[in-house]
């Protein structure tokens, strides 16, 4: 029943449910994305991992920022009750205890009761066989309890060839062992580990006879029941000062105390069905231990040889596997957008900071309507089917540009996408009317991978837009580019490399002026003759353009000698008329013109403003308002009109912005995660899926091969 009910949570499109056989067998961890009930494809929550226990208990780990929205969700169920951490603590302490005629189903949160290593790389299993000390059996015998199971466990992981991979074992084996406590062992100085010899399958060349595939027993019960450990196993722990005194005068540790630790271990293998990604980067280990021992655990982990990396490499280890960081590349769920929001404030910030001749001309000189925010909806909007209308009506409905949306995650569905990308198949949109509509396609984005086809190292928000014809012959190496011919203002060619450039908004609004403003240059050459005919005759009365020798040549024709007298051509000329002040005259005329540009282009802009508010004036009186539209509805109008207007004049059209990009050492180019409306994908399918990815901080584009991706996140 209780599979069941959590189901509603599951779809089987996307991903496993609650009822899965290896995770309702015990022995599976099971990776689920999980959604509001009866609101798919909509009402994404995250990704989270299940596990169930042989006791009919269930374990369900998810991402701190899908908490609360999970939660919310539960009051839905009438037979689940939440117990909450401050009820936990009050029954530890005996003042509450479970109600018998509660409801039938728990959900116990236990947040900061539990912690979970994430041991990533092909030596975790290595290096944690000399962290980690196994109860003896004989011990077992002693202990008061079920530790019956744990004898298996103990003998499936003693058997476990000391050099296997986590990437040879099946993806979410769980082993549940009882061990000693840490700080037994972890001063022992370790030696390196020697070096294993892999093969071309990464498979080991000497497997033991029996090697590590024999079936994992069921995992014991007793480490999910946290009563048990927070009341009978953790008051034999020894505190430091105890464990100090135990040890002092020894000159070897003590090999066991009373105090046993039930942990789990998790074998993760990421399996992502693209071979365009190298994905056994995040093969890994996953280490659960209580709360009252994680210290512990922690610092026997840094003296076994493992190392503690930040937020910023666990994000670059799940990019080098193709998986996406969760709340952060996650664009359809709340967890997600506020993670956007945060980001673009403090980016925001940044750059206030900064004064502004530091600030980079997002504007002006790249052309980037939305650097530090992605606008999926505006973005859906210009390429859904009714995108005409919307821009049109922008002003009045601004419901219909804000329309929810969604990421694809239907696995089928992507699958035939790519196929259709691939081989040029027009089964696509049959196949998405028939899964969602035809409503609901112009709220769909397409997860995508974008491998870079030569230089160019994409980052977040960078933008992925289509190729010009132009463009094409460009990369295509065809006759003209390869001679360097037809190139244009935007475009150069330089040792058979492509260098496509943005070209700055300044010169094309001077080029569109040009075009545009006759009447307006015309003027402006009418002042320009005018202040040169001012400036030529201002210099004729003070200097002659020459002194005649008219006069003189008349009388070479009838003497002897060719030269005057230098007293016939003398004249005086006063200082004056040698160095006019004409400077200030020029600079008064140079600046009066420019002021008579701005107060046109001002008239020019508050007219254009008016004729772009006179349709919703008319439509108000016609209807019965009064007047025209006030002067809140004038200025958004104004601030909008802008804003498109950088995205208008964009010289490349914009088809989706990357999440997350970088150089990728796996395959030493570089890659891109990113998101690209349904809408756009038949104008990719015309250019052979080769696009142009720009930074929003560079002008130049960098081509890319794209392809379309599975949405994986990683927890």
């Amino acid at each position: 029943m209780l599979s069941e009910t959590l189901s509603q949570f599951c779809q089987k499109k996307v991903s496993p449910t609650f009822a899965h056989l290896g995770a309702i067998s015990g022995r599976q961890e099971v990776p689920l994305m999980l959604f509001s009930p009866g609101k798919y494809p909509n009402g994404f929550l995250g990704p989270a991992r299940v596990s169930w226990a042989t006791d009919g208990r269930l374990s369900l780990w998810v991402h701190p920022a899908m908490e609360r929205e999970l939660l919310a969700e539960m009051p839905k169920f009438p037979q689940i009750s939440v117990v909450s951490p401050p009820q936990i603590k009050q029954m530890e302490k005996g003042t509450a205890q479970f109600g018998e005629n509660e409801k039938p189903i728990k959900l116990v949160n236990l947040r900061n009761r539990l912690c979970r290593f994430h041991l990533i790389g092909p030596k975790a299993i290595a290096f944690l066989r000399k962290v980690i000390r196994l109860v003896g059996d004989d011990e077992l015998d002693q202990q008061t309890g079920d530790f019956e199971p744990f004898r298996e466990m103990h003998r499936w992981w003693r058997d476990l060839p000391a050099n296997v991979l986590p990437g040879n074992l099946q993806d979410g084996q769980i082993a549940v062992l009882l061990v000693e406590d840490p700080r037994l062992f972890r001063a022992v100085p370790t030696p390196p580990p020697q070096q294993q010899q892999y093969n071309d399958q990464h498979r080991l060349v000497h497997p033991t006879p029996d090697d590590h595939s024999r079936r994992l027993p069921a995992p014991a019960s007793l480490f999910s029941d946290w009563q048990f450990f927070h009341q009978n196993l953790l008051p034999k722990r020894l505190t430091h000062s105890e464990f100090e005194t135990l040890c002092a005068g020894k000159l070897a540790r003590p090999r066991r105390t009373d105090f046993k630790i039930p942990i789990s271990i998790v074998f993760r293998r990421i399996s992502i069905p693209s071979p365009s990604i190298k994905n056994f980067a995040l093969n890994c280990v996953d280490l659960i231990c209580p709360s009252g021992v994680g210290y512990d655990f922690w610092l026997a982990l840094q003296f076994g040889g493992f190392r503690a990396i930040g937020i910023h490499d666990k994000r670059a280890l799940d990019f080098e596997a193709g998986i996406g960081t969760f709340p952060d590349d996650c664009a359809d769920c709340c967890a997600g957008k506020l993670a956007t929001q945060m980001e673009a404030k403090s980016l925001m910030e940044k750059f206030e900071r900064k004064p502004c001749n530091r600030r980079v001309p997002y504007g002006e000189e790249l052309n980037v309507a939305h650097p530090f925010t992605f606008e999926w909806d505006k973005l859906l909007s210009e390429w859904s089917s009714n995108g005409q209308h919307r821009r049109q009506q922008k002003g009045t409905d601004e419901e219909a540009n804000k329309a929810p949306f969604f990421i694809l995650r239907d696995r089928q569905a992507l699958k035939r996408l790519d196929l259709w990308l691939r081989r040029s198949r027009s089964t696509a949109q049959p196949m998405l009317e028939e899964c969602f509509g035809t409503t609901a396609r112009d709220s769909v984005l397409v997860p995508v991978f974008l491998r870079m086809k030569r230089r160019g190292v994409p980052k977040r928000l960078a933008l992925i837009s289509l190729p010009t014809d132009h463009d094409l012959q460009l990369l295509n190496g065809s006759a003209a580019a390869e001679h360097g011919g037809g190139g244009g203002g935007d475009r150069m060619v330089m040792n058979s490399t492509v260098i496509i450039r943005e070209k700055a908004r300044k010169s094309r609004r001077q080029t569109m002026d040009d075009t545009s403003t006759s009447a307006e240059d015309d003027d402006n050459d009418k002042e320009k003759e005018e202040d040169r005919k001012a400036a030529s005759s201002s210099s004729a009365r003070h200097i002659p353009e020459f002194i005649s020798l008219s006069h003189h040549e008349e009388q070479q024709r009838g003497v002897a000698h060719f030269f005057p007298s230098v007293e016939e051509c003398e004249q005086l000329l006063s200082l004056e008329a040698i160095f006019p002040d004409g400077a200030d005259d020029k600079d008064r005329r140079r600046k009066a013109r420019n002021v008579r540009k701005r107060v046109k282009k001002r008239a020019k802009m508050i007219s254009n403003r008016k004729e772009a508010a006179a349709p919703q004036g008319e439509g108000e009186e016609a209807s019965g308002g009064g007047g025209g539209p006030s002067m809140e509805v004038q200025m958004e109008i104004g601030d909008e009109s802008e804003r498109q207007q950088a995205t208008e004049e964009a010289t490349r059209k914009l088809i989706g912005r990357v999440v997350r990009g970088d150089y990728a050492f796996t395959s030493a180019q570089g890659m891109a995660l990113g998101f690209v409306p349904l809408g756009a994908l038949e104008a990719v399918l015309r250019t052979g899926g080769i696009v142009l990815v720009r930074n929003t901080s560079s002008k130049y584009y960098h081509p890319a091969q794209l392809h379309i991706h599975s949405v994986e996140q990683n927890i």
